[in-house]
Order: structure tokens, then sequence, then C-alpha cells
């Protein structure tokens, strides 16, 4: 991936997408191969795994239900060491344009599922990391805060040149955020290019 890129992982269900996200962020364990992270080898030492310097969103909501909005930012900014000035202004930012400000005080058990979902990718996005995973992360989502999650995502990319993996199984939402896109069926990689060229091809 390029620095600042937004890279889409894009197929059917039991493609391998979440697989290859699974393996990428270490949640599972691979039998063979090489994984490049950073410019530190994973076969060597998941120490040298910069997790600061990461954002994951899984495919399931992982939220704790007893805090708010408000507080699982903060909760999050304290693990990612982040200055409390930083994290207002970030948060603040997040939460107006996810469209999520009227739930800031509400705790996650009591949200929707799309505004569960709009939470994760803010925590995801929080602190502007250099590589953030994104595994489905608009699905139970309506359609206008789609947009405007997609439209903070890539704002986010520019601001830090951050980059971003990104999981779809819709090739209209994999053209509208991704730089390029990586189509797998049945676990292997039958093209890679930007939308514009698979299109073409």
């Amino acid at each position: 991936m390029k620095k600042g890129e937004i890279f889409g992982l894009l197929g059917p269900n039991g493609a391998g997408k979440s697989t290859t996200f699974n393996l990428i962020t270490l949640k599972d364990c691979r039998s063979q191969g090489e994984i490049i992270m950073l410019g530190s080898n994973l076969n060597d030492s998941a120490i040298k795994y910069k997790f600061t310097e990461m954002g994951i969103c899984p495919q399931n909501n992982m939220l704790f239900d007893s805090l708010s909005v408000q507080e699982h930012f903060y909760f999050y900014s304290c693990i990612k060491g982040m200055s409390y000035e930083h994290y207002d202004e970030q948060t603040n930012y997040i939460i107006r344009n996810l469209a999520i400000e009227e739930y800031r005080h509400i705790r996650a058990m009591n949200l929707s599922g799309g505004n569960k979902r709009k939470l994760m990718c803010g925590l995801c996005i929080l602190s502007c990391p250099i590589l953030s995973f994104l595994d489905e992360p608009t699905t139970g989502v309506d359609p206008v805060a789609r947009l405007k999650l997609r439209a903070t995502i890539k704002a986010f990319s520019k601001i830090k040149d951050s980059s971003y993996v990104f999981t779809t199984h819709w090739m209209e939402e994999a053209e509208q955020m991704c730089d390029r896109v990586c189509i797998l069926i049945n676990g292997r990689a039958v093209v890679i290019g930007s939308p514009e060229d698979l299109r073409r091809k």
C-alpha cells in the first residue's frame, strides 16, 4: 500500500476479505507467507507491531455497553496517548461529521445498530493512525450516514496521509472510496487496480 491510500478488498461472501483482514491484524494465525507492516516482518516478532499507530474497525462491533459515546472516545484517546486538546478537537469533529452528536451521552447498549457502527468507525480513525483497517464499516448504516462516514474517512486519510484497508461487498462503494481495489475470489487476488482500471477490464 502507498502512504495515504485507501485500498479496497472487494468480493462476495466467503471470498476471503475478513480472513485476510484478520490475518493482517493478527486476530487469526496464518499457516504460511509473510506480512510486512510499517517496515517490520510480523513473522519475526509480533512485538514490532505498532498498535498505537493502527486503527481497527472489526466486522462485529466491540463496544463497552455501559460507556457513553463520549466516554468511548475518551477511553480510546487515553490508550492512544493523545493530548486533551487533540482528543477534544478530533472527537468533536468525528461526532459532528458522523451525525451522532445527539447520542454523545447515550450508553452504547442503548444505541441503534447503525449508530454503534458509526461509533466503532469513529474510534478506529481517532488520532489519525498511520494505518487503519475497516471491515465492512458501512454495514447497517443508513444511506445518508454512509455518505458522511465515507467523507470523514477520506478526509482523515488526507489529514495525516493515513492509509486504510477497506472491505466491502459493493463495487459502487469501492469506486467512491478507494484509490485501488483488490477483487478476491475463493481466497485469491484475481485483479488489483484502480476502479477505472477494473471497469475497463
